[in-house]
């Protein structure tokens, strides 16, 4: 008959339906006892804790309805008749609460409209701490045994005692066994005390009635007095102390604990709720993707409405996960989830790519609100979510490559300026510029903070904060005799910070390469004074003054009338009147002499005059 869990309403149910159990009635009727309201029925299964106290210690004696998630509470109002009620029990099987009624020294059930109905308990003889089983079998302990009572619906034994077992002795380390318990897994747990009011963990076997502390050493929170335990669907308990209101939740199965926010006091009381209703979780994950710097911590933090930070994590060392335990929220409510930097770390939040993943229990993702680093979570359902928090760190580097002058000219220097950005979000650390020199580039010099070997320019930089910018004069030699075409050179940035956009690293600087040459010749003839009939040799020097390797040279010398061709030096020809020599290449600042003999026809008279061109 369970429901499904809600907490949508601090109220409590007000259906008017009698869901009693037949055979409930049937055994009430054979006892001549009838519900005592015809509008009474069952309780909600929802995630609340419901108290059981009489605050004088006598009649009348109240129900209230906590969050135990919060410590937030409301007073349901007196049970009719106002008896005084212990040993509470939920049973899940028809939603009622069973107890024991101190007023009466009867068993009852509890309606959701207050009232008390009174049920066959077989003669028990009252308990001072009980709970209801997911069978619908109720335990009970007397002080000295404990009872086994049959509350499932329907069965042929309700109402019986099933057994009874003497209980065990108390562990010799708790003063106090404690004042409730709760049924989880095939046992009964209590919060116990020893003589300096340290909390212990006590199981209690039902079948062999043995009692077991399970911290001996005590759990490190103050214990004045737990008078109310209940448990969840996800096998927790949860403890109030009497005095305090003070709040916890044990896990039974790591004996780990944790403080809740305090609730309400309270005087002869005694605690109970659905078991089998989910109490809401957050749990919070920290993971690092990449540190910007190696001291670089990070704690992640679940805060409660209104502002009470419920849990943190922290992260130390080279860790890169870090997490909250699955801490208790309120369905409904909305919790924020913070980011930030230890006050340490040395490098600040902003330089971190943020990021936030939430999911259910079914693993189903659940939407986020609020701003980066501080995001906001509604707590829709009664079940487990878990939120990822993600830092990567990235250093997106930008490198801008350009060069004069253009065209580029053989024999002369060409500079390059290398212009390195960051445009973040987080530091590049140990970025630098790599450099490598083509063929036809010789390195002359570079700024501060370059480097030249093996062909490489290596320009550092340390590191280089977000918008940040450094640029970079590289200076080189055009080999002389590069030839006509097209100079590339590719520089790339790089960091030990993750880039996410490679495609900006490199960059490519093409220009044009255009050969200059200034070619010059002298021409000479070794006689001042021809002689009509001899022979009158021409001496011919081209040099080249540079920049580039001069290619292809050629020199043509006319031959005027007058002169006949007689021979030339090797590289020379003659055709057409011409004399014609080549070279290949004439490196700048080199010269090449040709010469060339030629015959003054014997009838020549007047000034002989020859002009050759390179």
């Amino acid at each position: 008959m369970s429901r499904a869990a809600t907490s949508s309403s601090i109220g409590r149910a007000r259906r008017r339906a009698v869901l009693t159990a037949a055979s409930t009635l049937l055994a009430l009727l054979a006892m001549g006892l009838g519900a005592s309201s015809a509008s009474a029925a069952p309780w909600d299964c929802d995630a609340f804790g419901y108290l059981f106290q009489a605050p004088t210690g006598s009649p009348p004696g109240e129900i209230q309805q906590i969050d135990l998630a919060t410590g937030r509470f409301s007073t349901l109002g007196s049970t009719v008749p106002d008896d005084v009620l212990n040993a509470v029990g939920y049973n899940v099987l028809d939603d009622y609460f069973y107890a024991w009624d101190l007023t009466t020294s009867s068993m009852v059930q509890v309606n959701d409209d207050l009232t008390l109905t009174p049920v066959p308990s077989g003669g028990f003889p009252g308990g001072v701490v009980g709970d209801v089983d997911d069978r619908g079998h109720y335990w009970a302990w007397t002080g000295t045994d404990i009872y086994e009572i049959d509350y499932a619906p329907g069965s042929p034994t309700y109402g019986q005692v099933l057994r009874t077992t003497p209980i065990g002795a108390a562990p010799p380390t708790i003063t106090s066994a404690g004042a409730d318990w709760a049924w989880i897994n095939g046992f009964l747990y209590m919060i116990g005390a020893d003589a300096a009011n340290r909390s212990h963990l006590v199981r209690v076997n039902p079948a062999t009635g043995a009692r077991v502390d399970l911290t001996p050493g005590g759990f490190g929170f103050t214990n004045t007095g737990v008078g109310a335990v209940y448990a969840d669907a996800n096998g927790y308990l949860y403890g109030s102390d009497n005095a305090t209101g003070n709040l916890v939740r044990v896990d039974p199965r790591t004996l780990r604990f944790i403080r809740l926010p305090t609730a309400t006091s309270a005087n002869s009381n005694d605690g109970a709720r659905c078991a089998s209703a989910p109490i809401p979780t957050v749990t919070v994950t920290k993971a690092v993707d990449a540190r910007v710097r190696a001291g670089d911590q990070f704690t992640v933090g679940l805060v409660a409405p209104g502002g009470r930070l419920a849990d943190s994590a922290t992260t130390s060392g080279t860790d890169t996960t870090a997490s909250t335990v699955d801490w208790p929220v309120t369905q409904n409510g909305t919790y924020t989830i913070t980011d930030a930097m230890t006050a340490s770390s040395p490098t600040p939040i902003g330089e971190y790519v943020q990021s936030i993943a939430c999911v259910d229990r079914g693993g189903n993702p659940v939407p986020t609100g609020g701003n980066v680093g501080s995001w906001t979570l509604l707590v829709a359902n009664a079940t487990d979510y878990t939120c990822t928090v993600s830092n990567r760190a990235a250093a997106d580097l930008s490198l801008v490559k350009t060069s004069s002058p253009s065209p580029a000219i053989p024999g002369t220097n060409q500079t390059y300026t290398l212009r390195v950005t960051n445009n973040g979000p987080s530091s590049a650390i140990g970025a630098s510029v790599s450099d490598p020199l083509p063929n036809g580039l010789t390195f002359v010099s570079a700024t501060q903070g370059c480097t030249f070997a093996n062909g490489t320019v290596t320009c550092s930089m340390g590191d280089l904060a977000p918008n940040a910018t450094r640029t970079f004069t590289v200076t080189t030699s055009v080999a002389a005799d590069l030839g006509a075409g097209t100079l590339e050179n590719t520089a790339t940035a790089t960091s030990e910070t993750p880039d996410p956009d490679p495609g900006n690293d490199r960059s490519t600087d093409r220009v044009p390469v255009d050969p200059r040459a200034d070619l010059s010749i002298l021409k000479l003839a070794r006689s001042n004074r021809p002689v009509p009939g001899r022979e009158l040799t021409f001496e011919l020097t081209v040099t080249n003054d540079g920049p580039s390797v001069a290619r292809d040279v050629r020199v043509s010398d006319p031959l005027p009338d007058g002169l006949s061709f007689v021979s030339a030096s090797q590289g020379c020809s003659f055709a057409a009147g011409t004399v014609t020599c080549t070279a290949s290449s004439l490196a700048p600042g080199r010269s090449i002499t040709y010469t060339v003999v030629t015959r003054v026809a014997s009838s020549f008279t007047g000034t002989v005059e020859n002009t050759a061109t390179v």
